[in-house]
């Protein structure tokens, strides 16, 4: 039997190309790269032997039998290991080959597979799939279907997991997956119809190539510009080690002056140091794998703790001194945060990348910028309350509870009475008792949950004015809103924010929304753009915190405020400055609020201040919405 073997020395030709790139390039050592590794391998040596065995049948009678009993014998075996290594890189892609279950499920299989290559083992002496006639040459035993059946059972359990698991697969592999065994059993129905056509190998080769580019291609786990691993090949990385139950060792380096380096020097130059930063971190040792997991951070992982300490000392002297970069010594600045001997079973991966992003967030705030840190049992916990406040703000918000309206009520000195109140937001947990703003808001606002608290605000203190009709049974004149920066990011406020007030039946006249300083000074366009949107529905708008950033007087006079808000500091400063401020504010017709007082003692050192309002603990805290009206009521002698 003469074979056509042109087809199969093209998929040679092709799957050798893939093999070479893929090698030739670093892979982190998971077992998805390793199993791909083994079936491009694998399959490699498979085609190969299909086409030498395909000449030495021809040649049967010029050549010893032992020679084409012991190539076919191996062509075999090693072709019927090929569905299994493709069912275990399948699994390992979906994330459920060290999951139990699957493991049974593929004990189940293992005794069958074992029978069968025991019987190709002994086939040169019973014949059960093929044997060898001096005359015919090559002949197909009576079970050689069997080999067949074997293929076709894997294929239809890989068809069967992939169905079963499609959610944990993205959409990318699963029609990846499917491509190939759709084409492979085409192909394997033809070669068993047509055996002369050798079409099963290059079948394979076009299914791992399609695996190669869609899968597992180097360039999707690169960042473009380092040539360090990318975010994504970190996530698979800390997957891979969480699922194989190792400990590791993480040191996140995020280089603090990349910003100026880039408006001084340019962008370009800005790479270069960028891909400095990486050549010397990925230098260090072998068993060390950086990642840039954004901007300038580089996060290297290793579960060797030799490599580890040798790393975190030459990160101490390297940063210590100047980097010479483009012939050009510069000294760079950084926050390093050491994460020795990290527990596999503690975190998952959102968790533990999450826990670095608190670590480094709040490193700069702590004093940590321009040193190494490392993460202690203290820091730890800390950083896991933080990380847990933020899991309950998240549940809080998508099903509602544990948010609070407390109401600080605002001081008239001439009129003797509360005229205002501002709503002040209480996080009531079970776990963690009431949290003040000052420690919820950050972690809001870093992890994008502002729009949706600030929502949250304005329905309850709607629903707050609806119950109660403070602005005509308390003779307030307002309740104020604080609105985070996050409201004016777009040139119109979030439409939904919006609907909620049109919504809400409540007098606009009778709503202040507080911005602080630094947002009116960071995006004062914006800013302009909806305050006059919502000043033309009735809204009201004060400068909260004035004195607290870069103080401008050209943000007052250049917004539409109706109430500039003073900060404690600069009310308790030099008395002149204040005195000063407050003539101006007054010609501007702007009313003032001096924050902060608590006690008589900062009262009396605004004797002579031209002042409209007063708020702070010494006239009243802030409470609840019912101890409020209960409290404005007695105050302000309402019957």
């Amino acid at each position: 039997m003469s074979y056509i073997i042109e087809y199969e020395i093209c998929g040679i030709l092709c799957i050798i190309i893939i093999m070479v790139n893929y090698f030739r390039v670093r892979h982190f050592d998971s077992v998805t790269n390793r199993l791909f590794g083994l079936m491009i391998g694998t399959a490699t040596v498979v085609l190969i032997l299909d086409v030498i065995t395909a000449i030495t049948i021809d040649l049967v009678a010029t050549i010893p039998y032992w020679v084409n009993y012991l190539l076919n014998t191996a062509f075999y075996s090693i072709q019927t290991c090929l569905p299994v290594i493709m069912l275990l890189y399948t699994m390992s892609l979906a994330g459920k080959l060290m999951k139990c279950r699957m493991m049974q499920a593929l004990l189940l299989f293992l005794p069958a597979f074992a029978m069968i290559m025991i019987l190709l083992a002994v086939n040169p002496f019973t014949g059960v799939f093929f044997y060898i006639d001096q005359m015919i040459g090559y002949i197909h035993g009576p079970y050689f279907v069997a080999l067949h059946i074997t293929c076709g059972f894997y294929m239809a359990f890989i068809m069967a997991f992939i169905n079963i698991y499609r959610k944990d697969m993205k959409k990318v592999q699963y029609l990846t997956i499917l491509c190939y065994l759709l084409i492979t059993v085409v192909a394997m129905i033809v070669q068993y119809y047509f055996p002369k056509l050798l079409i099963t190998g290059p079948t394979i080769a076009l299914s791992i190539t399609t695996m190669y580019y869609t899968l597992q291609n180097p360039q999707d786990m690169r960042d473009i510009m380092t040539k360090m691993f990318n975010y994504k090949a970190m996530i698979q990385f800390l997957k891979e080690l969480m699922d194989s139950n190792k400990f590791f060792n993480i040191i996140s380096v995020d280089v603090n002056d990349i910003k100026y380096i880039n408006r001084i020097f340019g962008l370009s130059y800005g790479n270069q140091v960028l891909i400095e930063v990486g050549k010397f971190l990925s230098s260090v040792s072998d068993d060390i794998w950086v990642f840039r997991m954004k901007d300038a951070r580089f996060v290297a992982i290793t579960c060797d703790k030799k490599a580890y300490e040798q790393l975190r000392g030459d990160i101490i002297n390297k940063f210590d001194s100047p980097w010479v970069v483009n012939d050009t010594k510069i000294v760079l600045s950084s926050i390093i945060c050491c994460m020795p001997d990290l527990d596999h079973g503690k975190y998952t991966v959102d968790e533990m990348v999450n826990l670095l992003e608190i670590a480094i967030s709040n490193a700069e705030p702590n004093g940590k910028k321009g040193k190494i840190f490392s993460l202690d049992d203290i820091l730890l916990n800390e950083l896991d309350r933080t990380m847990q406040i933020e899991y309950a703000l998240n549940d809080a918000i998508k099903n509602g509870g544990y948010f609070e309206m407390y109401y600080q009520p605002v001081y008239s000195t001439a009129k003797k009475c509360f005229v205002g109140a501002e709503a002040l937001l209480r996080f009531n947990h079970p776990k963690f008792g009431i949290l003040l703003p000052s420690e919820f808001i950050p972690i809001a606002e870093k992890n994008g949950l502002a729009l949706q608290m600030d929502e949250a605000v304005v329905i309850m203190v709607c629903d707050f004015m609806k119950k109660y009709d403070p602005r005509n049974t308390l003779k307030m004149r307002y309740i104020s809103i604080n609105l985070s920066a996050a409201e004016f990011i777009n040139r119109q406020m979030p439409e939904k924010l919006t609907s909620i007030l049109d919504k809400s039946e409540v007098d606009p006249g009778s709503i202040l929304f507080e911005i602080t300083e630094t947002v009116a000074n960071t995006s004062n366009e914006n800013v302009s753009s909806c305050i006059r949107q919502y000043r033309d529905k009735g809204y009201q708008f004060a400068l909260d915190d004035f004195g607290t950033g870069y103080a401008n007087i050209s943000q007052v006079v250049g917004l539409p405020f109706l109430i500039v808000k003073i900060d404690h500091s600069l009310a308790m400063g030099q008395h002149i400055v204040l005195e000063n401020l407050m003539k101006m504010f007054s010609q501007l017709d702007l009313i003032t609020v001096i924050e902060g007082i608590e006690t008589s003692g900062h009262l009396k050192m605004l004797e002579g201040t031209d002042y409209d309002y007063i708020q702070g603990f010494y006239y009243a805290l802030p409470m609840p919405a019912e101890e409020f009206v209960e409290f404005i009521k007695e105050e302000n002698e309402i019957k």
